[in-house]
């Protein structure tokens, strides 16, 4: 015996199956973004370093007390008298009261023998 559907629910049925495709289409999409916005950190991290790396050579690592920039992150972090922190959603900034512009490995009163 074969079973009668009402039209109604057929449409319903239909509708659901189209809603389930623009779901995993919009899932495909977002997959995407997040693997363009890692490339695009990757790529910006790698190009500061790369940044860090010419400065060194410039000013000379003599010149330093931490070669690192972890390091230095982590001292600034920690025990820093002249950074100020602002925060935004995704990130914090330090500002540095001694020189009166943002933090930076390079030029860092605190980063220099």
């Amino acid at each position: 015996m074969k079973k009668i559907r009402n039209p109604r629910t057929i449409d319903l049925i239909r509708e659901e199956k189209k809603i389930e495709k623009e779901e995993e289409k919009i899932e495909k999409e977002e997959e995407k973004i997040e693997q363009l916005i890692l490339a695009t950190v990757i790529k910006n991290e790698h190009i500061y370093e790369k940044i860090l790396e010419l400065e060194r050579k410039i000013v000379g690592e003599d010149n330093f007390k931490f070669i690192h920039i972890d390091e230095w992150k982590t001292y600034i972090w920690n025990n820093c008298k002249f950074k100020k922190g602002k925060e935004s959603t995704s990130m914090i900034l330090y500002f540095c009261l001694k020189k009166n512009k943002p933090c930076h490995f390079i030029g860092c009163p605190l980063n220099t023998k």
